[in-house]
């Protein structure tokens, strides 16, 4: 018994396309494989620095012991000349707060991720500085921070 050589072309061919199938399939597998773990460890990044004493401590002692009348009061008391230390704790944990906006933005990370203490933690600062953030955020050059804090807060705050 021969076997047809157009046939044995057209069962070579039929092999070809279904081997270029699977191996698309299974490229996109490892995209997502791939994609979902890298979502994975941002996030346990995040948490880890989210729960990190000093940024904790930080957040608190703004949130509850830091007081001012308007931005000009702010920049007296905490500014970077004023208060270079107090100043360092404001850019940390607002830059925290804008890193997590911006992976939320992009959709590296799901707000239905973000603990409820970590929520709490960003509405307590937002609703704190919320009165000063644009005028202190425009003269550092990057008023998308302020925008990037507003974002979160919307995206996190409990319904009214």
């Amino acid at each position: 018994m021969q076997i047809d050589s157009q046939l044995l072309q057209a069962m070579s061919i039929i092999v070809a396309i279904i081997s270029i199938v699977v191996a698309f399939i299974i490229g996109i597998r490892s995209i997502r494989n791939f994609s979902t773990s890298r979502k994975a460890s941002v996030f346990i990044s995040y948490q880890t620095q989210a729960y990190d004493k000093e940024l904790m401590r930080d957040q608190i002692e703004i949130v509850n012991d830091w007081s001012w009348k308007d931005v000009d009061d702010f920049r007296h008391k905490y500014g970077p000349q004023a208060n270079p230390e107090a100043y360092a704790k404001f850019v940390s944990v607002a830059g925290f707060y804008e890193g997590l906006a911006r992976l939320l933005r992009k959709g590296i990370i799901d707000d239905d991720l973000i603990p409820e203490m970590v929520a709490v933690g960003i509405v307590m600062f937002h609703e704190k500085t919320r009165s000063i953030q644009k005028d202190v955020f425009g003269s550092l050059v990057r008023q998308e921070s302020a925008d990037l804090l507003d974002y979160l807060y919307n995206r996190i705050k409990p319904p009214e």
